[in-house]
């Protein structure tokens, strides 16, 4: 499409002065000399020249919109792409399983620009909730774990408590046969040690009694993720909106 200006004038050109862009035209319209500058490429479509007559109704400016409509196609793509991005954030934020696009995406448009954006954000959906599934499977196999890890840590727990009040209720009696010397300090000190190790052994690193809150704590944080899984998934979503 081209839009054209008319002339209002008469006269003879009276000079052309062509550059890289832009042309300067001189017309002698007999009151006096008017200058006109136009872009070259109109002057070369339209052929002046010097001592050409211009008339009135004489087409002197064409304005070509092809470098208009080749902008207007950059910004309908990357509008396409921006709509349907939005789309696919807010599905993944609502942890829907479609996505939901604008209808001025769908409805009767054929232009390659809304199509490629409409696969590109769907295959980049498809492939993160899958990513997400996989995810979920790791964290309730972890969860998993951490439960076993419980009842063990919770029965090697029992097992010290029991050893314990063991020794406690020997060492009572020990120590009374002690009094009378009718056991060795042998056998009143092994006890002793025995009770020592076994309360230090409850506290040392890497023992049941140390390792019970951490598990436990894990295992909590890993049951809230299960439970509350938009809250998790949908974070990168909503800061992207």
């Amino acid at each position: 499409m081209e839009l054209s200006a008319r002339n209002q004038l008469s006269g003879t050109i009276k000079s052309v002065k062509s550059g890289a862009v832009m042309a300067e035209i001189t017309v002698n319209v007999g009151a006096g000399l008017v200058t006109a500058a136009i872009t070259d490429s109109s002057r070369e479509q339209m052929g002046l020249k010097e001592g050409d007559e211009v008339e009135v109704g004489q087409i002197v400016l064409r304005l070509d919109d092809t470098v208009t409509r080749a902008t207007l196609g950059v910004v309908r793509s990357q509008l396409d792409e921006l709509m349907a991005r939005e789309a696919r954030l807010l599905a993944e934020r609502d942890d829907a399983d479609v996505i939901v696009y604008p209808t001025r995406l769908t409805n009767g448009r054929e232009e390659a620009s809304a199509t490629t954006a409409i696969a590109g954000e769907q295959k980049l959906f498809e492939s993160r909730r899958t990513a997400r599934t996989g995810q979920r499977s790791q964290l309730r196999e972890r969860v998993a774990q951490t439960n076993e890890e419980i009842r063990g840590l919770s029965a090697q727990h029992a097992a010290k408590e029991s050893e314990l009040e063991l020794i406690a209720k020997e060492l009572v009696g020990v120590a009374d046969l002690y009094q009378k010397n009718l056991v060795s300090i042998s056998r009143f000190t092994q006890l002793q040690r025995d009770q020592t190790r076994i309360q230090g052994e409850r506290g040392a690193p890497g023992s049941d009694r140390a390792d019970f809150p951490r598990t436990v704590i894990v295992h909590s944080a890993f049951g809230l993720i299960l439970r509350k899984p938009r809250n998790v998934v949908s974070h990168g979503s909503v800061t992207q909106l």
